[in-house]
């Protein structure tokens, strides 16, 4: 409730834009988990994988139907201005970024994308129904709100640059799908370039992303319930993609526990047509020293970058450089490593910490000032950091000891939690940046734990599968992932 004030207009006294929050979210979110469970919207290269036969379908070239899809909702955004004569700025910029996103989508269809199939005329309808309703009902909220006080923290401008950020990511992956084909072809083929390399769907990815500023822009209650259910449908709709091209590729698209990142006992599990050559390959030692030594700088820096510093600040501060240096000290002293590394999964991954550190610490200096939570875990967090951080330590030293001097070998790990799950140091790696989250208490705290925890959990689950075909029938099968019991 505390975050809902700080980040949001409150809700306006409108019975329909209060069910569309719950709509909108509800009805994506559906759509999502429908996706993923193989009942796809019929278009794109999911024309065809339907439970409706072909001959009960009204179809329509993919182009026309995709035009029904967006045009409505662009007609939506351009008649604001005869439609609502009342303008601030926030309202005209929440307008002109929808307006920007949906003629973008109008000119890739008629300019960039390729077309090789059909679509359901009931599937265009109802996307075309959807995107328009939820652009207009985006727009009557924020003109609800001019009357309310803007909330605590403005986050327009930062909604401004996340979107100019997905729009162009948008694109780009659009324009490298498009030059897959030649003029006439109709064939899928596997995406290269860009995050495809990394996600099947980064076209999707940069589209969330531009949500995400739209509702940082609008800081209403119903946008950010949109965005919400827009994420859980385009996580679903990927999931679908990357099942289909399994289906279709085969072996040729990568491994199916994702295009895992190229440390540690995945390194070589990239298929050979792309295994890295030796160039790209750092030993390991020094590849997990360039994920952890930029944070643990950042994190360290901080204590003289930010002058103004309470309690809370610095409690975070002091266990995010506390976390950073024991994993520097293991890298050093307690790991025992017998392979390589993928330079840009080096790379990436000390990016990815350094810029999360940065901002955790950022947005704990924006928090001072406020008042208090209401509920104060930071002690609680303490708690369950110093749990984690001596857990995650402890099995790290188990399964250092699994190897003698010399030995590049990988063995079942056993003691401790590794009797119940397969990765108890991924678990207490997960409860030492939940506890940070408690101390720190911000949004992007217990974003980044909660991203942190799925990341981890995926991560446990493809290391579980791995020691299944590694050791066969040595390894007991009722050894989960991460949590004992149960997965």
């Amino acid at each position: 409730m505390v975050i809902s004030l700080l980040l949001l207009f409150p809700p306006p006294s409108s019975f329909f834009v209060t069910v569309m929050s719950i709509l909108s979210c509800v009805s994506l979110a559906n759509g999502g988990f429908m996706e993923a469970k193989g009942k796809h919207m019929q278009y794109s290269k999911f024309f065809n994988v339907s439970n409706k036969p072909n001959d009960q379908l009204i179809k329509l070239p993919s182009r026309t139907g995709m035009l029904i899809v967006y045009t409505p909702a662009l007609l939506a955004g351009l008649s604001y201005s005869a439609i609502f004569p009342y303008r601030d700025l926030r309202i005209v910029m929440l307008v002109s970024v929808l307006t920007i996103h949906f003629f973008k989508r109008v000119n890739e269809v008629l300019f960039v994308h390729k077309y090789s199939g059909s679509m359901a005329l009931d599937a265009a309808i109802s996307i075309g129904l959807s995107y328009t309703i939820s652009a207009m009902t985006m727009i009557y909220a924020q003109y609800l709100s001019r009357e309310f006080r803007e909330p605590a923290i403005d986050l327009k401008y930062i909604g401004i640059a996340l979107f100019l950020i997905g729009i162009v990511g948008s694109f780009y992956h659009h324009n490298i799908l498009s030059n897959l084909r030649k003029k006439g072809d109709r064939e899928y083929r596997l995406p290269k370039g860009g995050l495809f390399d990394l996600v099947i769907c980064p076209h999707y990815l940069f589209e969330i992303v531009e949500f995400i500023g739209v509702s940082c822009i609008a800081q209403t209650t119903y946008t950010f319930s949109f965005t919400l259910g827009t994420m859980f449908y385009l996580t679903g709709r990927s999931y679908a993609t990357q099942e289909w091209y399994r289906s279709k590729f085969g072996e040729s698209y990568m491994e199916m526990n994702g295009k895992n990142k190229q440390y540690a006992k995945f390194f070589d599990s990239a298929t050979s047509s792309h295994k890295p050559k030796d160039h790209h390959k750092l030993a390991s030692r020094n590849g997990m020293l360039l994920f952890y030594t930029p944070s643990f700088i950042v994190s360290l820096a901080s204590f003289a970058i930010f002058p103004f510093r309470d309690a809370r600040f610095l409690m975070v501060a002091r266990l995010l450089t506390l976390h950073f240096f024991k994993r520097i000290l293991e890298v050093l002293f307690v790991h025992k490593f017998s392979g390589f590394m993928m330079l840009n999964a080096a790379i990436t991954i000390g990016l990815s910490y350094a810029v999360s550190t940065a901002t955790m610490i950022y947005a704990q200096s924006l928090s001072q000032g406020f008042a208090e939570p209401s509920v104060d875990l930071k002690y609680v967090g303490v708690g369950m950091f110093l749990v984690g951080l001596s857990g995650n330590f402890y099995h790290h030293y188990l399964l250092s000891n699994l190897r003698k001097k010399g030995e590049r070998e990988y063995k079942i790990p056993k003691g401790g939690l590794f009797d119940v799950v397969i990765c108890p140091h991924y678990l207490f790696e997960i409860i030492g940046f939940i506890g940070v989250a408690c101390v720190s208490q911000t949004p992007f705290a217990f974003s980044f734990a909660l991203g942190t925890t799925f990341l981890l959990m995926g991560r446990s689950h493809a290391t579980r599968n791995w020691y299944i075909s590694k050791f066969g029938q040595e390894f007991h099968k009722d050894i989960k992932a991460i949590i004992p019991y149960l997965f």
